[in-house]
C-alpha cells in the first residue's frame, strides 16, 4: 500500500452545523481521503507568533514583523503541505476524515464575485456520506483548486 500524501489544500471552508452555525475548516485533499482540519484559534495564535519571532530573530523591524504575522491567515493552510495527514487529523480536536468509498454524492456550485457592486456569492460543496449530509462553503477564488483536487480523490466529476 502506498503512504499517504497532501496533494493539496481548500482553506477557509465553512461547515454548515445548524440553521445559524458552521464552522470553519481546511480541507486537506490527500492521497487517500479526504481530511477536514477545524480551525484552531490556539494554533492560529501559535502560528502568528512564530512568524513574527521568526521576522524578529531575522533582524526586522516592529512593522515588519507586525506584517509577518498579518499574512498569517492567508497562507495558513500552506502549513498542512508538509504534514503527515494523522498528524494533521490529531492536531484539533473535531477534525475529521471522509474516505471516497464514504462519499454517495457531490453537488458542487461554483460562486461568483461581481466587480461592478463588489459583492460575491460563496461556492458551496454538498457532500452525501454514509454519515450524513456535509455542506461547506468557501470563497469562489477557491474554485479552480476544488475542481482540480476532489475528482481525482472521489473518481467522479463534479
Amino acid at each position: 500500500m502506498e503512504n499517504e500524501q497532501v496533494v493539496g489544500v481548500i482553506p477557509n471552508v465553512s461547515l454548515k452545523k445548524g440553521l445559524f452555525r458552521s464552522e470553519l475548516f481546511t480541507l486537506v485533499v490527500t492521497s487517500r481521503r479526504l481530511i477536514a482540519a477545524k480551525w484552531s484559534k490556539q494554533i492560529y495564535k501559535q502560528e502568528v507568533d512564530e512568524r513574527k519571532q521568526e521576522a524578529r530573530r531575522e533582524g526586522k523591524g516592529k512593522l515588519k514583523q507586525l506584517f509577518a504575522g498579518a499574512g498569517t491567515m492567508i497562507s495558513f493552510a500552506d502549513r498542512y503541505l508538509s504534514m503527515n495527514p494523522d498528524e494533521i487529523l490529531g492536531e484539533t480536536e473535531g477534525s475529521f476524515a471522509i474516505e471516497p468509498r464514504m462519499v454517495q454524492k457531490i453537488k458542487f456550485k461554483a460562486g461568483y464575485f461581481d466587480q461592478n457592486d463588489n459583492s460575491e456569492t460563496l461556492s458551496s460543496l454538498l457532500l452525501v456520506t454514509t454519515g450524513g449530509k456535509l455542506k461547506f462553503s468557501f470563497k469562489s477564488n477557491h474554485d479552480a483548486a476544488v475542481q482540480k483536487l476532489l475528482p481525482p480523490l472521489l473518481g467522479r466529476k463534479l
